[in-house]
């Protein structure tokens, strides 16, 4: 067991070793360089050749940034969307399984299997119709054995 954890720990090392002798140069899918030649290093040439146009190398690398920050945007837009979807759900989930509504069991698999769908549907059919503290027509209060009267 220690003998494999060294041999990782050496591939580990040798691999970050070899990665810090390499430039740190980003791909750029379809370049070509001023010659023709493709795998040529951009940052070499003057120009460089992307999806048929010739653009200085340095624009291209500028262009890059730009697009990145957008699309880092929407990456960041989508997780914000989907955490507050997932509160959402949870906030479904518990009132469903708190309080006594008709067909728990259905309500909560809905919620379970179809997610944030299941989760709007819920709200819009029972909790916004449900109000805190005031019971069901034919809500069955659960039986609780009659106490014994204190004895003095």
């Amino acid at each position: 067991m220690k003998k494999g954890l060294f041999v990782l720990a050496l591939l580990i090392i040798s691999s970050s070793v070899a990665f810090a002798q390499v430039p740190n140069v980003p791909d750029l899918g379809n370049t070509v360089g001023p010659a023709g030649l493709t795998g040529q290093n951009p940052s070499l040439s003057s120009d460089c050749i992307v999806n048929g146009v010739k653009v200085p190398c340095d624009q291209v690398f500028e262009k890059l940034k730009t697009g990145l920050g957008f699309g880092l945007g929407i990456v960041i837009l989508f997780f914000v969307v989907g955490i507050l979807f997932f509160i959402f759900w949870v906030m479904m989930l518990v009132h469903a399984i708190k309080n006594p509504i008709e067909n728990k069991v259905l309500w909560l698999l809905l919620i379970l299997l179809t997610g944030a769908i299941g989760a709007i549907v819920y709200y819009f059919a029972v909790k916004r119709g449900f109000k805190q503290g005031v019971q069901p027509a034919n809500y069955v209060p659960p039986s609780v054995p009659p106490s014994a009267p204190p004895t003095a």
